[in-house]
Order: C-alpha cells, then sequence, then structure tokens
C-alpha cells in the first residue's frame, strides 16, 4: 500500500467523494461521526474505517470529500519505505527533516515531515500510524492532485 504525501494512498486521494471511496475500497468495516465542539455542531466528520489499518476522514469544512488519511498498516509505504512498527531512531535516519511537534509523554509522540504534510504517531517509541493530509491553497482550498492511477503509480 502505497503513501503519497499531499495526494492519497493507494487508489485513494484527497477529494474523493464517498461514493468515489467506496467505489474504489469497498463498504468500510466501520463508519461513525464526530463533533468536535457541543457549541459548534455544523462543524463535523463523518470518519470510515477499514480492515486494513486505514482510517478515512470526510469533514463539513471540506464538503464532505476525503480530506484527512491515517493508516496504520505495516505494509503501508511511504516514498518506499514501510515506517510503521520502525524506531523513531530508524525513522530519523529515513527521514533526517522529521520534527518533534508534540510529546505527550506516555501516551506518544507526534512527529512531523512538514514539507509533506505527514504525521506520524510514535507509540512506546515506534511508529504506529502515518497520518496524510491535503495541500491547501493561500485561499484555504483543498488542492487535488490528479487520480493516482493516472500518474502512473
Amino acid at each position: 500500500m502505497k503513501v503519497y504525501p499531499q495526494a492519497g494512498i493507494d487508489r485513494l486521494y484527497f477529494g474523493m467523494t464517498m461514493t468515489q471511496v467506496r467505489d474504489a475500497w469497498g463498504q468500510p468495516e466501520d463508519i461513525y461521526h464526530f463533533h468536535p465542539l457541543c457549541d459548534s455542531l455544523e462543524e463535523r466528520d463523518v470518519v470510515w474505517q477499514y480492515a486494513n489499518g486505514t482510517e478515512l476522514s470526510f469533514s463539513s469544512c471540506d464538503n464532505f470529500v476525503l480530506g484527512t488519511i491515517s493508516v496504520s498498516s505495516t505494509e503501508a509505504e511511504l516514498e518506499g519505505k514501510c515506517v510503521i512498527g520502525k524506531s523513531i531512531l530508524e525513522i530519523r535516519l529515513m527521514f533526517p527533516e522529521l520534527e518533534l511537534d508534540d510529546d505527550f509523554d506516555e501516551f506518544g509522540q507526534d512527529y512531523l515531515l512538514a514539507d509533506k504534510d505527514v504525521s506520524l504517531w510514535v507509540v512506546a517509541g515506534k511508529v504506529d500510524t502515518i497520518s496524510l493530509y491535503p495541500d491547501y491553497d493561500e485561499h484555504g482550498s483543498m488542492r487535488v492532485n490528479q487520480p493516482l492511477s493516472e500518474r502512473g503509480s
């Protein structure tokens, strides 16, 4: 499963509708709704979870198109490298530009590849999850890259 920073994963890309995602990957195993603030119910997410360790988020802020991808599968490859389960020391050798963003002590650490809009969640010194975010233009609109299959990937 290939991870494409600022674009998507496998045959999924940012900006896809729920119907397009379902056509590409099938029905998710679980769907849940998230309301981040009780006083802002208009801001909400629909999150789809797949058995392969992938979680897809569709936010009201982005008109419910695919806007965040998180994956915990050991088969996920970032720039041709498997990173899930690797130690943070190994990851720093692979990606010297990696920066610590937040440290939540025993709960984990969030590391960023800022130029790629990629977050690596680290628990007990090992990468647990890769999260991908789309690129946004200066007006706050999501830049949607062409489908990955059309790029020869």
